[in-house]
């Protein structure tokens, strides 16, 4: 493996990386390029898939060496204390892991969680309503649980030490004793020790006011939380018009909610009935307005509601495929890759004809995909870079999984081409779950294949790759 195919292998989070470190005798070689991996937060959705730090952390210990990548380590998670992203949790995790074996790393985790709590004490959430010094709190406390606690002795003493500071600073800041009670490390630490365990053990220490100040809100909230899991959720069953909703569309203020927010069609017709997003649609398709014709599209986030376009409208989203608008362009490239009509893959064929082969091409024929498309299917998604920041080949590649769950008798070419290539290339470790699992089911699974899925960033991967090599 040369460096640059370790690189684009180490981005995506595969396990080639961690093999090839064992297996090519000088480690030391990639030592730059595990360096820039642990500079850069490279998980697609950190908060389904976990961020990288232990897939790092590994290639560390091969390596042998601790003080460039703590250092490393110290500057971005000291640099991203109020981010909102999930570069923190990147960081920390890398010196939670790197504590046990280099002393150094503990401090600097010690340091910043006194940061953290002096942030807590003295600041507050932002105007959105996010604290992002509580959230990294939460996560880091986690953390310290489960890389720096050897024995469950040491993690009582540990919570005892998170809930006594919470409780500290509930007492001094009484108005966030509600948003302070940390439900996240109190439900991970129960899986661990037991819940009544830790109750046990915390009225046991009620001499200290601070943890039964923290005690108190636990119970409370929690007691609030059985209230609200009893009762039946309201919806929100008002059926609205489609004359109604229009006015709404054309009153609406994107810069104080996004369009995103308001589930228009559920509040447009009741299951079943689609006479008003007919007419919706009839509206759209004499509306001369850009911006309105963009926004009555939105409504569409269906297959079943695509459904009710006829042949006039289904010409009207193709023709704004021309607009000069890029946002009235894209919601009708998205709306086209959920209609399934003849004139729409028609249409993608064209385009493509015309060498025009682009995401939102190859969408709209995944969304009209005829059996014997395959091969073509294949070609054109091979030629589509899927860089790690692009959202729609993320979209692209989650179709296309979609597809060949719906067809059993998907084509080969299909299949045992784009699955193989789906796995090297694409970005989101969670969708490359489904496709080994897709892989092992056709049969083309292959035995080096299953070896790097053992060293996977994902730990399901992981896994399941542990349970095949038996």
């Amino acid at each position: 493996m040369n460096r640059e195919q370790f690189r684009h292998d180490l981005r995506r989070g595969l396990g080639s990386c961690y093999a090839e470190l064992k297996q090519c005798g000088d480690p030391e070689k990639y030592r730059a390029d595990i360096f820039w991996g642990c500079d850069h937060a490279f998980a697609y959705d950190a908060q389904s898939e976990g961020v990288r730090g232990p897939y790092l952390f590994g290639m560390i210990k091969l390596l042998g060496d601790y003080p460039d990548f703590c250092e490393l380590a110290e500057a971005g998670a000291k640099s991203n204390l109020m981010d909102t992203t999930w570069r923190f949790e990147h960081y920390i995790s890398l010196l939670t892991l790197m504590a046990d074996a280099y002393e150094p790393a503990s401090k600097i985790v010690w340091e910043i969680y006194q940061i953290l709590l002096h942030e807590l004490r003295t600041g507050g959430q932002t105007q959105w309503g996010t604290w992002p010094a509580y959230d990294h709190m939460s996560y880091l406390c986690v953390l310290i649980f489960d890389d720096m606690c050897g024995t469950d002795d040491e993690r009582a003493e540990f919570l005892l030490k998170v809930f006594s500071d919470y409780g500290d600073i509930m007492r001094m800041r009484p108005h966030l004793k509600a948003y302070l009670e940390d439900g996240w490390l109190e439900a991970h630490a129960g899986e661990v020790l037991g819940k009544n365990r830790i109750w046990k053990m915390l009225e046991e220490n009620q001499s200290d006011p601070n943890l039964y100040c923290y005690l108190e809100q636990w119970k409370k909230n929690d007691g609030e939380r059985r209230t609200l899991g009893q009762l039946t959720p309201k919806t929100n069953t008002e059926i609205k018009t489609a004359q109604e909703i229009y006015k709404e569309l054309q009153a609406y203020d994107e810069e104080q909610e996004p369009l995103g927010m308001i589930q228009w069609t559920r509040r447009l017709e009741k299951t079943g009935d689609t006479g008003e997003l007919t007419k919706l649609i009839e509206m759209y398709g004499t509306e001369t307005d850009g911006q309105m014709r963009y926004r009555l599209l939105f409504v569409i986030r269906t297959k079943r509601e695509a459904s009710v376009f006829d042949k006039k409208g289904i010409a009207r989203v193709i023709s704004d495929m021309d607009s000069e608008s890029d946002r009235l362009k894209e919601e009708a490239a998205r709306v086209l890759s959920i209609i399934r009509d003849d004139s729409v893959r028609q249409y993608a064929i064209d385009r493509i004809n015309r060498g025009v082969t682009d995401i939102d091409t190859i969408s709209i024929l995944i969304g009209n995909y005829q059996e014997g498309d395959g091969r073509l299917l294949a070609g054109l998604i091979r030629s589509i870079s899927a860089d790690e920041t692009n959202d729609f080949c993320h979209g692209m590649f989650g179709d296309i999984l979609d597809l060949i769950d719906e067809s059993k008798e998907a084509d080969n070419e299909l299949s045992d081409v784009l699955l193989p290539y789906l796995y090297h290339e694409g970005n989101c470790s969670g969708c490359r779950r489904r496709i080994v699992e897709h892989m092992k089911r056709r049969g083309i699974l292959t035995l080096d294949i299953i070896e790097q899925c053992l060293y996977d960033c994902n730990e399901e991967i992981r896994e399941i790759a542990s349970k095949w090599m038996g």
